[in-house]
């Protein structure tokens, strides 16, 4: 582990070779009183062990899938039943809206829209088309060896400062 950095302004870093004293660190960092978005951890390798230590909200994923094949549905239907109504056919006491041909639409939008906003929120949450989220940018990893494990704590007062300065020096 290194000294705590300052490099970016009020964000302190501290560098771990092990996993366990990083969630060490982001345990007393969180009974210290840092909330979810002043702490942040940084590797070049995924660290799925630490993931509850940094509370981050649950994915929305299914909600919007579930809304987006709502929507879908009645797309699809709205499509399907107006283009029927639109065309200028004689169906002979049949109804114009078939149920059938009308659900294959509605059934065929509706998965299209989920797995549109499924992909989407797989973009977005994974922060692969929107800029990474971190307190810092990940590029801070190129002056630390591979496999090292940064943890980042944002301070905003002199008192959370040499908090979190103790805990990253002293984890």
């Amino acid at each position: 582990m290194s000294k705590p950095k300052t490099k970016f302004g009020d964000v302190l870093l501290g560098a771990f070779d092990d996993a366990n004293m990083a969630g060490h660190a982001l345990r007393e960092l969180t009974s210290a009183g840092f909330s979810p978005e002043q702490v942040d951890l940084i590797s070049s390798t995924p660290q799925h062990q630490l993931a509850p230590y940094l509370r981050r909200p649950p994915s929305r994923a299914y909600g919007i899938a579930m809304l987006a094949g709502v929507i879908g549905g009645f797309l699809g239907y709205g499509l399907g039943a107006t283009t029927a109504e639109a065309y200028p056919l004689i169906t002979g006491g049949m109804p114009i809206v078939a149920p059938f041909s009308v659900g294959i639409i509605v059934f065929e939008t509706i998965a299209m829209m989920a797995i549109v906003a499924t992909a989407g929120t797989l973009l977005i949450g994974g922060r692969l088309v929107v800029s990474s989220g971190h307190l810092v940018d990940t590029s801070v990893l190129k002056d630390y060896p591979d496999g090292t494990i940064v943890v980042a704590a944002r301070f905003g007062n002199a008192e959370q400062k040499s908090a979190a300065a103790k805990i990253l020096q002293g984890a």
